[in-house]
This record gives C-alpha cells, sequence and structure tokens, in this order.
C-alpha cells in the first residue's frame, strides 16, 4: 500500500462528519479509527466513530439552524463519475452501529479504485 496517494476531498468530509456530527455531542471516551487496506484493485477506507449516532444527530441539527451539507454527496458522486467515465465502480458505504440496541456510532466504509486499475 506504500505510495498509494488519494485526494484529501474524498476521505475529508466523512472525517469532519463524524468529528462534527457524533463526536461532538460526547463529553468523554470519544474515539475515531481509520482504516486503510487494499483489496484487489481496491482501496479500502474505514472511518469509524463511537459518536451519538445519525439519527441522534439529525435531531440534534434539527434545533438549530440547518445547515445543508453537500460534502459526503459530493464524495459519492465523483466515484458516480469515475464508473462513467472511466468504467471503474467505487462506493460509499454508511453503517449505523448498535451496542445493545442503542446507537453507539457510524461506520464509513470507502471501496476507491486504485489508479493502475483505471484503463
Amino acid at each position: 500500500m506504500e505510495g498509494i496517494q488519494i485526494p484529501p476531498m474524498i476521505v475529508q468530509p466523512f472525517v469532519e462528519n463524524a468529528l462534527k456530527h457524533g463526536l461532538l455531542h460526547l463529553r468523554t471516551d470519544r474515539k475515531l479509527h481509520l482504516k486503510f487496506t487494499q483489496e484487489n484493485d481496491f482501496l479500502i477506507v474505514s472511518v469509524e466513530d463511537n459518536g451519538v449516532g445519525r439519527a441522534k444527530a439529525e435531531e440534534i441539527a434539527k434545533q438549530k439552524i440547518k445547515h445543508q451539507s453537500f460534502s459526503s454527496e459530493a464524495t459519492e458522486n465523483r466515484l458516480q463519475f469515475m464508473k462513467n467515465t472511466v468504467g471503474v465502480f467505487g462506493s460509499v458505504q454508511v453503517i449505523d452501529l448498535h451496542e445493545n440496541d442503542v446507537p453507539s456510532g457510524t461506520k464509513v466504509i470507502l471501496k476507491i479504485p486504485l489508479a493502475g486499475t483505471v484503463k
């Protein structure tokens, strides 16, 4: 995996969302895990937090001035663009984590095609 470079704007929105919407609302024991692995011709990036979860974060956001975020959607659009232009498909999977039926964070898995796979 050494030498693999990815644009920061691919991963950054998901790290920012974890910090701003999940972990910000915890007082202690905040955890953010980033994991980079390679599976065949794809870089797999996992962004996992132990925050309040998406439902609670949305509930909190509704109490504040509504901010329309487009960064996560923009990343999905970039991956879709890669599929449409060069035929290589990446993906974004968002998983709501639970512990004892209580929201316990969010995990995002990005599957990014490696440059050598683009034909």
